[in-house]
């Protein structure tokens, strides 16, 4: 093997190593940018009026992205729908 090879070599191996740091400071950073947009979904959410349509969609958004809860399933029953006969 020659200097060349050698020195080549040493150089690949420094570009290999700063790429993977970079890439898991990236990740990292991914992570942080995601938790603190949750945080601030959930925050947004508590702030507002359960009755109204921004409520609804951004609830119905959260559903989506599996960030909530579905809601659960309810079993209707006759004694719903006969107070209106």
């Amino acid at each position: 093997m020659s200097l060349f090879d050698i020195n080549w070599h040493f150089k690949w191996h420094k570009l290999t190593h700063f790429v993977s740091y970079v890439v898991k400071l990236m990740n990292k950073k991914q992570q942080k940018i995601k938790l603190i947009k949750e945080q601030e979904n959930n925050s947004r959410l508590k702030n507002m009026d359960e009755n109204s349509l921004e409520y609804a969609i951004t609830r119905d958004k959260l559903i989506r992205q599996h960030k909530l809860p579905e809601d659960p399933v309810v079993k209707s029953n006759d004694d719903y729908w006969k107070q209106f006969k």
